[in-house]
This record gives C-alpha cells, sequence and structure tokens, in this order.
C-alpha cells in the first residue's frame, strides 16, 4: 500500500468514528428523552421530507461508496492538500463534545421531531445563552467537515446542501412552536440571541477546532511518529 492510500485508509476510517461518535450521542440521548406526557406537535411537510429522504439516500449512497467501495465515488474526488483534510478532521471530531454539550443542556426537552412538550421550559443556559439553535450550526459544522475529510465534492454538495436546505425550514416552524407556547418570553429570550451563531459562539468553535487540530498534530508527531509533509506550515 502506498503512502497515498495509506493516507486515505486513515481518512476513511477517522470519518467512521466521527460519524458513529455523532450518531452514539444523538441516539442515547433520544433513548433517555422519551417519556409519558402530553406534547404540541407540529407535522413535517411531506413533500419537503419525502425531497430530503431521496436526497439522503444518495448521501448515503455517496458515503457508503466512499468508505467500502472508493471505486464508486472516484469521479467526483478533489485533490485537496492534507492540512485542509486535517482540517476537516478537526471540526468533525470537535462536534462531537459540542453535540454532547447541547445535547446535555436539553436534557428531557431533547427531541428529533418537531414537538414542545406540555411541561416544556424555555432552555437558556449552556450554548442557547448565546444562540436559539446550537444544535442546527453543530450539525451544519459536521456537514461542512465532510467535504475536506472525504476529499471527495459529491459528498460535500449533497450533505451541505441538504442542511442549508432543510435547516432554514426546521428552524422556522420550530421558533413559531416556541413563540406559541412562551409569548412574550420567547420574544425576549430572540432580541438577546442569535439564531444559528453569534461572535461568542464562533470564538468558542474556532478555538475548539485549533485546539483538537494541535492535539492531532501532537499525537501524530510524538506518539504516532510521523508528521504529514502537508501539516508543516513552514
Amino acid at each position: 500500500m502506498n503512502g497515498a492510500m495509506a493516507d486515505e485508509v486513515v481518512f476513511r476510517i477517522l470519518l467512521v468514528v466521527i460519524l458513529v461518535g455523532a450518531a452514539a450521542v444523538r441516539m442515547v440521548y433520544a433513548v433517555s428523552s422519551k417519556r409519558s406526557g402530553g406534547r404540541l406537535s407540529v407535522s413535517e411537510n411531506k413533500v419537503v421530507m419525502g425531497v430530503m429522504g431521496v436526497v439522503g439516500l444518495v448521501g448515503a449512497y455517496l458515503l457508503i461508496g466512499y468508505l467500502v467501495f472508493p471505486g464508486w465515488v472516484a469521479w467526483a474526488a478533489l485533490p485537496l492538500p492534507s492540512w485542509l483534510r486535517w482540517v476537516g478532521v478537526a471540526m468533525g471530531i470537535t462536534t462531537i463534545p459540542l453535540l454532547f454539550w447541547v445535547h446535555r443542556t436539553l436534557g428531557k426537552y431533547f427531541s428529533a421531531a418537531l414537538q414542545v412538550r406540555d411541561e416544556h421550559v424555555l432552555v437558556t443556559s449552556g450554548p442557547y445563552r448565546w444562540v436559539r439553535h446550537p444544535m442546527y450550526t453543530v450539525l451544519l459544522m459536521l456537514m461542512v467537515a465532510l467535504l475536506p475529510i472525504s476529499g471527495n465534492w459529491a459528498i460535500g454538495a449533497v450533505f451541505v446542501g441538504v442542511a442549508a436546505a432543510f435547516i432554514p425550514i426546521r428552524v422556522g416552524k420550530e421558533e413559531a412552536m416556541m413563540m406559541e407556547k412562551f409569548a412574550d418570553d420567547y420574544r425576549a429570550y430572540q432580541r438577546r440571541t442569535g439564531r444559528l451563531l453569534t461572535l461568542k459562539f464562533l470564538s468558542l468553535i474556532v478555538v475548539s477546532c485549533l485546539v483538537v487540530f494541535l492535539v492531532l498534530w501532537l499525537l501524530a508527531t510524538f506518539v504516532l511518529g510521523f508528521l504529514p509533509v502537508d501539516l508543516r506550515f513552514f
């Protein structure tokens, strides 16, 4: 196995680790949040969900192709420098603790579906002190990270495209539900927070990614005993 092929295997393994880690966080909290209680729910737009489902299948095909059958998606490969792909890895790894933080802050009020419990309270702690929808911010960050990690423009286009189209729709519906539930309290919360991003939350994300990148660099250099040439900045 030559150097390029070995590097690609490393990126595939890291991508699997990131996806499994993110999915595990969501699964654990989805299970723990299930309990009895009345709910005010809003159904999804069936046409939108149908389109998203089809695009999701295409994305799954591309991911499986990249991870298991590389020949399937070789036509969309991008010749990205190694340092940029490692930046993607740092972004992807950073999403896992961020997702954990968001889910832990929501606790029993987390739900993958659009719903508000009868006894729901307005969560304004943790990342919610700065932004109203930090989970979508982190998920979008994960989708963006798929592009440099995989070095495949089709994977990036599909997942970033889905997130860019889907998130505004979900955010709009969620805000309407929260407005109905909390009225003036939610309006006041809107005035002091950002929808998806603020300077403080962005700074936290950037610093976290830099720390993870530095840890990866130190691990590769002093523990594994190698340093990819493209990680040298001088």
